[in-house]
């Protein structure tokens, strides 16, 4: 029997006898029946369903209980852990509809019905009632279908429903992307969530009813759904445009206009210096940096929408500014000869090329290939020679209109040849030569643009020293039309006291005005002992070719050829060639009287070997590229070697990052402080080559 029940016999009894009355045995008897009737009752008050110790799964439980007739009982009411949450009215059946979702934390409670009988007392039941309200109760709550996993982009804001609980008189509905959480209060089943950033977003909700004045019930969070606002899109990022300024190097980037409102943050990073540049922002779709210096950066963009939200970070791009690497080739025997520095600041390489997807007139002899680059290592135009035989042309140079200038010996014929291409690489005139009273091969070795004609060293060849061979037998001058290519006839360069000219290897044009030719020569007798008493020689020739200077070291260093011949910022030449007992690289320097001035011979051992390339510094300095074959580790580095103006090293530098054997072609040093560098790098086991062109800065 309830606490009520009690007190309401006992005021019974307190009135009777502070009025006098005595109770007789009677109404004592009246009384305590009273008292017995209401203590059965409680105990016969019992809860059917859910079972005492059950665990509750669902989020609305028909709570049932069995009263007896005799208490003509009005109303019932469920008590949870002593707060009233829920009543029946209507009679018998007693069933009382039980939100046990609010209780749905995994722990057990307490229920406990109270009865108002016919009489008017209020009786609640002895009986001990335990349930466990399992976290799968508020399972009742879910949001409505699509909404979890749903993405949104370019929106800061979304609609979202979900499923109302019955009697609910309101609703919370969180969503928190990291430790940014939000909360709105809703009387309805729809919300909008707002001020969305860029993320993933985990939402929950939970219910809420208003039982009475003072018993307010708040249920447990549904289970998460996920929504996730996407960056929005980066534009399409344009190509940069590298040019270089008397300043340093322009750099423009740009990207698709995809409208107002944006903004774009460009992060730009020198690697070469480890220097980041301060992040520049702007609403434009494009960005001008100027003065850059040359090196290796890196560039990203971040787009910032008109709702503050950011995209992610374009990928990382590398920009090789005032420097690059490029790979010329296909799959077959691609390989470089000669590079020559164009006067717009690119470069024009001379090579041959194997491979079908680089040339469509390919045979297996392979085509000529002319390829013009520009000062960022773009190519501009090539051109493809498919003559008969292999490789034909031996040197070229640019004229003073920008056009090229090509020669060399037809295979097919056996005849010189001449090419001259425009300044797009279009075919100007093509023109054949070999004397009248020459059977054998003839070929033009050498070109240089000299006194308004174009000047060409020649050679004829003949039998050779050993059987089935041949060698150069005679070497002339020709002087040619750049217009038509007419060809002059052989023209005899002065003679060497003593010796005889054997090859006619290079060709230049002094800062005199002057004609320089280099080659080889050897003594008119040749001792037989002595199969390698040859030499280099320097001539230097007026334009009517009247020798003015002369020099040669036949029988001295042992030059058993000339690689290079230059003119030196300071007035002097240098030769560069190869050692007759080890292959070494051999450089003399001669001044412009033909005096030697110094010689230099590698290390034993073939330290370097490859090509003869070598270039002036500003005052003097040599630099030379080749291969160092001293290091004993295959592939071979490439070695990069500085020379001061009196021919004493000065630094060496080792290009290592080769899988496959290399070998060096050509230096072009660049206004900029930068060379470039030419060479030929093995592909598939060393079967096929690339052509690579690298400028860099050189210690």
């Amino acid at each position: 029997m309830n606490i009520k029940t009690v007190f309401q016999v006992a005021f019974l009894l307190l009135l009777l006898l502070l009025g006098g009355c005595g109770l007789s045995d009677d109404d004592k008897e009246k009384l305590y029946d009273a008292q017995v009737d209401l203590e059965q009752l409680a105990d016969q008050i019992i809860i059917t369903y859910p079972a005492n110790q059950s665990v509750v799964t669902d989020s609305v439980i028909t709570v049932r209980a069995d009263i007896p007739a005799a208490a003509e009982a009005q109303e019932v009411s469920l008590f949870v852990d002593g707060i009233e949450v829920a009543k029946d009215t209507d009679g018998a059946p007693w069933e009382i509809s039980w939100p046990a979702y609010y209780w749905a934390d995994g722990g057990a409670h307490t229920l406990l019905l109270k009865t108002v009988t016919g009489a008017g007392n209020e009786v609640r039941n002895n009986q001990q009632h335990q349930v466990t309200i399992d976290t799968q109760a508020n399972n009742f709550l879910r949001f409505s279908d699509g909404v979890d996993g749903q993405t949104i982009k370019d929106l800061n804001s979304l609609p979202v429903e979900f499923e109302g609980f019955p009697g609910a008189t309101s609703y919370e509905v969180r969503y928190s992307n990291g430790g940014n959480e939000q909360m709105i209060n809703a009387a309805s089943t729809g919300v909008e969530l707002t001020g969305l950033d860029v993320g993933q977003y985990e939402l929950r909700y939970r219910a809420i009813v208003q039982y009475s004045e003072l018993t307010t019930l708040t249920g447990p969070w549904s289970n998460s759904v996920f929504v996730e606002v996407l960056p929005p899109d980066l534009p399409v990022i344009d190509q940069p445009v590298i040019s270089k300024t008397d300043t340093g190097y322009d750099l423009l980037l740009s990207w698709e206009d995809i409208g107002e409102g944006n903004t774009y943050t460009i992060y730009l990073n020198n690697l070469s210096n480890s220097g980041a540049i301060t992040p520049e922002s702007t609403t434009n779709n494009s960005i001008l940096f100027s003065g850059l210096d040359l090196g290796e950066y890196e560039w990203q963009l971040k787009r910032t929408n008109s709702l503050d939200q950011d995209s992610v970070l374009s990928e990382p791009e590398v920009l090789e500014i005032g420097i690059f690497s490029i790979h010329l080739g296909g799959s077959r025997d691609d390989r470089a000869k000669q590079i020559i520095a164009s006067m717009d600041g690119g470069y024009v390489i001379l090579g041959y090329t194997k491979s079908y997807e680089v040339s469509d007139t390919v045979d297996s002899q392979g085509d000529d290939w002319i390829i013009k680059v520009n000062d960022q290592g773009e190519v501009v135009w090539d051109y493809f020679s498919s003559a008969g035989g292999r490789d034909r042309f031996n040197d070229l140079i640019e004229l003073s209109d920008g056009a090229i200038v090509a020669v060399g010996n037809d295979w097919d014929t056996q005849q010189a040849v001449a090419l001259k291409l425009d300044d797009n690489g279009n075919s100007v005139w093509e023109v054949f030569y070999r004397p009248s009273n020459v059977s054998e091969r003839y070929d033009f070795r050498e070109v240089v643009e000299y006194d308004n004609a174009l000047i060409f060293g020649s050679a004829e060849w003949g039998p050779g020293s050993c059987v089935g061979c041949t060698t150069v037998v005679n070497s002339y001058l020709h002087t040619a039309s750049s217009l038509d290519g007419t060809v002059s006839d052989p023209i005899n360069i002065p003679s060497l006291s003593g010796l005889t000219i054997r090859t006619i290897d290079e060709l230049l044009v002094t800062s005199e005005g002057n004609l320089l030719v280099s080659g080889t020569a050897m003594p008119e007798v040749v001792d037989p002992a002595d199969m390698w008493s040859e030499g280099a020689y320097l001539q230097v020739l007026d334009n009517n070719f009247v020798q003015l200077a002369t020099w040669n070291d036949v029988g001295k260093t042992f030059h058993i050829n000339v690689g290079d011949a230059i003119e030196l910022s300071n007035g002097n030449f240098a030769v560069i060639g190869q050692n007759a007992f080890g292959g070494e690289p051999t450089i003399s320097v001669v001044s412009s009287s033909g005096a030697e001035i110094r010689n230099y011979t590698s290390g034993i051992g073939q330290e370097f070997y490859g090509s003869q390339s070598i270039v002036s510094g500003e005052n003097g300095e040599i630099y030379g590229l080749f291969q160092d074959q001293n290091t004993y580790s295959y592939p071979y580095p490439l070695t990069f070697m500085a020379f001061n103006s009196n021919l004493v090293v000065e630094s060496q530098s080792y290009l290592l990052d080769f899988k496959e054997y290399v070998d060096s072609v050509g230096l072009v040093k660049n206004n900029d402080g930068t060379f470039t560098l030419l060479f030929n790098e093995g592909q598939n086991g060393n079967n096929n080559y690339d052509i690579v062109l690298v400028k860099r800065k050189m210690n």
